[in-house]
């Protein structure tokens, strides 16, 4: 049973997107409340990698034992699924650090708030973290030493 289950094509479809559910709420909390603690309150430079890699991981390790396999297939899924996380998380981040309700950010600050989630260093965390979830649901990785 456990060698089926590591096999790509064993990964059942409406568990991973289930599971890719679960993973975009997860990284969305990860990634605003790291964001907000570590970048925001505690002004911590180096606490600005904490978000995409805790939300790429948790994502990515939901995916994978959510989703019960591996491969491309569950890989690209939950790179969708995290990406979209990670923005909710982000807009949540954005009215934690500046005490704005989400009618604000989206209604008369809108211009402001899609140049704060397009900023060039945002997307480069967005990658991390979409990168962290696809080598973690993509690729088999070796669970016991022999």
């Amino acid at each position: 049973m456990e060698a089926e289950a590591n096999k790509p094509n064993s990964a059942s479809l409406p568990l991973a997107i289930a599971a890719g559910l679960v993973a975009l709420v997860a990284a969305a909390g990860v990634w605003a409340m790291l964001g907000y603690v570590f970048a925001w309150k505690l002004g911590m430079s180096l606490g600005m990698i904490l978000p995409p890699l805790g939300a790429g991981g948790i994502g990515g390790l939901i995916m994978r034992f959510g989703g019960r396999g591996f491969g491309r297939r569950i890989g690209w899924i939950s790179l969708l699924f995290v990406l979209i996380g990670c923005v909710i998380g982000d807009v949540a981040w954005i009215m934690l650090a500046q005490n704005k309700p989400l009618s604000v950010l989206f209604g008369s600050e809108l211009t402001a708030t899609i140049n704060a989630l397009l900023d060039l260093f945002k997307l480069f965390m967005y990658a991390i973290a979409c990168y962290l979830t696809y080598a973690i649901t993509s690729t088999q990785r070796a669970t016991t030493i022999n």
